[in-house]
């Protein structure tokens, strides 16, 4: 976050000069989210943000013609949260059918944070199981992998790049397979191969 997102409340004409890629701000009722690192990410593509970068997107949020958002968008849309229009500026709002500001209806959030190393905190849950698949369905934004471990080692061995796979395998496959043609036909041993192979990849 920039330097200047460290303020707490902001005018409509500030919010309106960060309407580009280097930073992407917009407001929804009358709160200011920065989605420069997100919308890249956006379900619906870069370009329909970049058209509403430093604008209000109250209304364009609840558009039919544009795209009604569940209330799971404005779940992800809270995460950006960086402050709130400046008290000269504040609008009034009509509330959506419902009756009920969308924000209002995002529950807090009692899941896994994914911006924490995520072993002990599944660990230590007492997540019931309907609860657990009802979670990890919900979308959330993380704009980097995530962490599993706190210990730097043990998150290294969480990521195994292409290139291990054959360096690890291929010295025990030759191995194997040259052993086993002492006491097997050669055919024997590349059906017993391919069937490996795609059982492996299969199952």
């Amino acid at each position: 976050m920039t330097e200047d997102t460290k303020q707490r409340e902001y005018s409509r004409a500030e919010v309106a000069k960060h309407d580009g890629t280097g930073a992407l701000w917009v407001i929804r009722g009358n709160q200011v989210f920065d989605l420069t690192t997100f919308h890249t990410d956006h379900p619906g593509g870069s370009d329909i943000l970049m058209q509403f970068g430093g604008q209000d997107i109250t209304e364009a949020m609840r558009d039919g013609d544009t795209h009604v958002h569940a209330i799971q968008a404005y779940r992800v849309l809270k995460d950006f949260y960086i402050g709130e229009v400046m008290a000269e500026d504040r609008l009034t709002y009509a509330l959506p059918p419902s009756g009920k500001d969308e924000m209002d209806c995002v529950e807090e959030e009692e899941f896994l944070d994914i911006n924490k190393p995520l072993f002990m905190q599944m660990w230590n849950s007492n997540f019931t199981k309907e609860f657990y698949l009802r979670e990890v369905h919900r979308p959330r934004h993380l704009p980097r992998p995530a962490v599993f471990f706190a210990n730097p080692i043990l998150e290294t061995l969480t990521r195994t790049p292409w290139w291990f796979i054959p360096i690890y395998w291929l010295p025990i496959v030759c191995t194997l397979l040259y052993l086993g043609v002492e006491y097997e036909s050669a055919e024997v041993m590349f059906v017993g191969f391919v069937f490996g192979v795609l059982s492996w990849s299969l199952l």
